[in-house]
């Protein structure tokens, strides 16, 4: 009995300790925590009168007995362990400090490769106010802190726009807005701007238009029927048209015949599979643009665009777009394996206009020709095969056959063989190069000057009904944005999350978490029994 009366000071201590800790972790089981409690004082209670208060009346050995020094020892480590966590925790919540892991299978908590690279180029400090009160650890205040802890040109801070309503004035912030993004110095701000949402994506957008400065402007050829600019269907190029603007670019629509020439202010010209024939004056226009340092990025379809045009203008850059349609053996689920139009394509070339794209970002084709690269052409140009299909495809030349009533396919003699390239890349320096020993001229300091070419052998791939599928949105913009030159904007956009856990019901999940917090209390309290026992029995 005296043994069990000291020890209950130890099992009174650990249960309030577990009780008080348990309130953080499993507060919903309030039962539980109370109990946890109210027993351990108790017990603390029931130690103190039988044996902690006889040795508070004893003189000498009263503080240097065994059993006041193993309560000690208890009270100290107790002390210690709390501290330890308690340590961790604000070293946690320091992000300054400590190096981040994100394990989630998405990379949830983590900035995308896009958005890191943004910030690594930032020249200028780059200041985030949220009007979202106080610091309080919640999702939206750790997607703002992430953009502070990539780079240390980031300075963040949060604002209760109740307690300091004058800042609100101070930043124009109007009614919806939550960040403040200001680009520069507080002497030279070089440019802000104001969002209504906080979302990685939306503020990547904005740090990328404050940094680029004034945005670029594309044309978009129309009238020989190619998809709407506006369009909202399926078959439209909204939002394309959409994502080109969140990236900094404008667009607008071209035609050509009233226009006669490429406007000197183009960053590059689209040309979507065109139904009707181009006038040649159209097409001159355009290789006249192309040859001069322009930037083209041409995208054909073997049904949507039956005309020649496309060919034609690739052609002149060493690239043809045969006269196929790319085939390929699929695994259906239940059915076995069936030859199928559309194409998921993955593998990728090393380029600047596919960076950040694996076969873990597959892009999914609806329907394409296969490209292919002219050989012997020595113009000191550079023509890169930038995406290619599975080694099962081929180049189906018999098209009547295919989209006959009843089509049928098999690979025959005629047929090019997989893997097929299906997008391409040229790129030609118009900068002479520098002679040994010739004097530098006054324009030695302007930037090189190149003309860039971009061949999609399909182009439904990037219309609303399949931009969003997989990485289509990524290959598309990448590639655009490394026809214009803008090389700081090709990567992988933020990701969303997907789920990827099974469902559990609530009492399971009660049960699993109540698990979590009193196993270890458990075997902790076995612990010190036996530890107690022995002690006693050596005494």
């Amino acid at each position: 009995m005296k043994s069990w009366s000291r020890f209950a000071g130890i099992l009174g201590l650990v249960m309030m300790l577990f009780g008080i800790f348990g309130g953080f972790i499993v507060s919903f089981e309030v039962g539980l925590i109370l109990w946890h409690i109210v027993l351990g004082v108790l017990l603390i209670a029931y130690w103190f009168l039988t044996s902690g208060l006889k040795n508070i009346g004893q003189t000498g050995g009263a503080l240097t007995g065994r059993a006041s020094r193993y309560s000690a020892n208890v009270v100290l480590y107790s002390i210690v362990f709390v501290s330890i966590i308690v340590a961790f925790n604000w070293i946690g919540n320091r992000g300054d400090y400590i190096k981040r892991w994100d394990l989630t299978e998405q990379s949830l908590h983590s900035l995308s490769d896009q958005s890191i690279k943004v910030l690594k180029d930032l020249k200028e400090p780059l200041r985030i106010v949220g009007f979202i009160g106080k610091d309080t650890g919640s999702p939206y205040h750790e997607t703002v802190k992430l953009y502070a802890y990539y780079s240390d040109k980031v300075k963040v801070e949060f604002v209760d726009p109740n307690a300091k309503p004058h800042l609100i004035d101070k930043y124009k912030m109007k009614e919806g807005n939550v960040l403040y993004i200001s680009y520069g110095t507080e002497e030279k701000i070089l440019g802000d701007s104001r969002l209504n949402d906080i979302k990685e994506e939306e503020i990547t957008n904005a740090v990328i238009k404050l940094t680029r400065g004034s945005a670029k402007k594309l044309y978009y050829v129309i009238g020989h029927d190619e998809p709407a600019l506006k369009g909202e269907s399926r078959n439209g190029v909204k939002e394309l048209a959409d994502a080109l603007s969140d990236e900094h670019l404008e667009i607008e629509e071209l035609l050509l015949a009233n226009k006669g020439a490429v406007p000197d202010d183009a960053a590059a010209v689209i040309l979507a599979a065109p139904k009707k024939a181009m006038m040649a004056e159209e097409r001159d226009a355009l290789v006249k643009y192309g040859d001069n340092g322009g930037r083209l990025i041409l995208l054909h379809d073997p049904q949507l665009s039956p005309t020649e045009d496309i060919r034609l203008i690739a052609d002149h850059y060493g690239i043809t777009v045969q006269k196929d349609v790319v085939l390929d053996v699929v695994q259906r689920l239940f059915a076995g394996p069936a030859v199928g139009t559309q194409l998921i394509a993955r593998d990728y070339t090393g380029h600047a206009a596919t960076r950040g794209l694996s076969e873990q970002s597959p892009a999914v084709f609806n329907m394409a020709s296969s490209l292919s690269i002219k050989e012997g052409v020595d113009d000191g140009a550079t023509r890169t095969e930038l995406v290619k299909t599975s080694p099962n495809a081929w180049g189906e030349t018999n098209l009547e056959s295919l989209f006959a009533d009843e089509p049928s396919a098999e690979p025959d003699q005629s047929d090019r063989k997989g893997p097929l390239t299906i997008v391409a890349a040229f790129e030609k320096s118009l900068t002479p190069p520098k002679k040994e020993g010739e004097a530098p001229k006054e324009d030695e300091a302007l930037p090189e000057k190149f003309s860039r070419v971009v061949v999609f052998a399909d182009a439904d791939f990037a219309y609303n009904g399949n931009f969003a599928l997989y990485s289509n949105r990524d290959l598309i913009l990448n590639a655009i944005n490394w026809a214009v030159g803008e090389e700081g904007g090709v990567s992988i956009r933020p990701k969303t999350a997907r789920v990827s856990m099974a469902p559990i019901e609530k009492n399971t999940y009660l049960l699993l978490l109540t698990s979590s917090f009193m196993v270890p209390e458990l075997i902790l309290i076995m612990g010190l029994w036996i530890w107690w026992r022995r002690r006693a029995a050596e005494a």
